[in-house]
């Protein structure tokens, strides 16, 4: 008997985490829509409500507001990546692939402006920052590619691929556009992009040099 019902106890737990789970992910994306609708203050009543249950059955799913932030942040910064590995293809050369990866990251943030502001605002709040895990994978996409890229013009690299060049690139593109983004004004998005990808195409021309 005790068998069998320890079976039971389990297949109750694994439902009722499924469960959790799928709730959880509904709230993120009603949260999600509200603060595309009116911005990054949107408050809980209003995600709960978009939601069509009440703060208090939305807090079932979350041990607070941090752990909803989080899981909101989570998810753009997962729709971020996932837009920048779109705009990647092994056919581009490398000034090609670098101007296809910063327009598809400004076009999103252009798409998604209050969901870009949200993250930021709440980056510094967090336990477990999702953006630097983010900002971590696209490194180690970045990594990967130089890798290939060496291999191809069959020259070592001149430094660290992982401590330096992948992690400043990334780095340096974060830094420049979202300084940008609060200074509109200072130069247009295609000086921006432009500039972009003169330094960063010399920086990696630096560190696997032509054969």
């Amino acid at each position: 008997m005790e068998p069998q019902q320890s079976t039971a106890e389990d297949g109750r737990s694994t439902r009722w985490a499924g469960h959790r789970d799928r709730r959880r992910t509904e709230f993120v994306e009603a949260a999600v829509a509200v603060i595309e609708s009116v911005g990054p203050a949107a408050s809980v009543e209003q995600i709960a409500s978009a939601a069509g249950v009440t703060r208090q059955v939305l807090y079932r799913q979350f041990s607070g507001r941090s752990d909803l932030d989080e899981a909101i942040v989570a998810h753009v910064a997962a729709l971020v990546y996932e837009n920048v590995i779109a705009d990647l293809s092994e056919l581009d050369d490398v000034s090609t692939a670098i101007r296809r990866v910063l327009d598809g990251y400004l076009d999103f943030i252009d798409e998604h402006r209050s969901l870009y502001w949200f993250t930021r605002a709440h980056q510094a709040e967090l336990i477990a920052d999702p953006v630097d895990q983010v900002k971590g994978r696209l490194a180690s996409v970045a990594v990967a590619m130089a890798h290939e890229l060496a291999e191809e013009r069959e020259v070592r690299p001149t430094i660290p691929l992982d401590e330096v060049f992948a992690v400043g690139m990334v780095g340096m593109v974060d830094a420049s556009v979202s300084r940008w983004l609060v200074h509109p004004g200072s130069i247009t998005r295609t000086q921006l992009v432009d500039g972009l990808v003169l330094v960063l195409a010399a920086a990696i021309d630096a560190a696997i040099p032509p054969g």
